[in-house]
């Protein structure tokens, strides 16, 4: 006959030794890494602690982690796209074919109008470039008091450079403010751009 205290040490002893339970409704550790292998095949690059993950639809940087994963219970859920489910189910989800990226019209717009801008402000600083050193030239020229026809010359290249200088102030002003910028828009939606 074993003494209460044996029996209790003879039942910690068999808890020790015994595989822990498996709780009700977790996923084996094997098909943990069968998730991370469908994610990678997919296009989708894992965080380091399994938990995030890059859409390759929407992301658009290299660490741009927006898709949550849960691997224990095989969600995942994009927070640009919206779009969530099963792991399992992520094919037909985010495949290009069957949901094209909707571009909105006004999009479009904003997108040459950027492109009009950027375009315009390089022209622009190119041609205040060349006046500015075509100014210092006439400066240089005008201080050490050269004849007449090249003093005459320097002097309009002079009042080129003042009078275009108000024109490039505004043109920058605008471009750096917000509502400098539509009105640069507007310009440009009428064509006198």
């Amino acid at each position: 006959m074993l003494s209460i205290r044996e029996e209790i040490q003879q039942g910690l002893d068999a808890a020790r030794r015994a595989k822990t339970a498996r709780r009700c409704g977790a996923k084996p550790e094997g098909s943990q890494s069968q998730l991370i292998q469908l994610l990678e095949s997919k296009g989708y690059r894992l965080s380091r602690n399994s938990r995030r993950a890059t859409c390759p639809q929407c992301s658009t940087g290299r660490t741009d982690f927006v898709v949550a994963v849960t691997l224990a219970k095989g969600l995942y859920f994009c927070h640009r796209c919206n779009k969530g489910g099963k792991i399992q189910n992520l094919a037909p989800a985010f495949s290009f074919a069957s949901s094209p990226v909707r571009i909105r019209t006004a999009d479009i717009k904003k997108r040459e109008f950027q492109q009009w801008l950027d375009s315009r402000m390089k022209e622009l600083g190119d041609r205040e470039r060349r006046l500015g050193q075509r100014a210092a030239l006439a400066g240089q020229v005008l201080q050490n008091r050269v004849p007449w026809p090249v003093d005459q010359m320097a002097w309009a290249v002079l009042a080129d450079w003042y009078k275009s200088q108000r024109t490039f102030e505004t043109f920058w002003q605008d471009a750096t403010d917000r509502c400098g910028r539509f009105g640069l828009y507007r310009q440009w939606r009428r064509g006198k751009g």
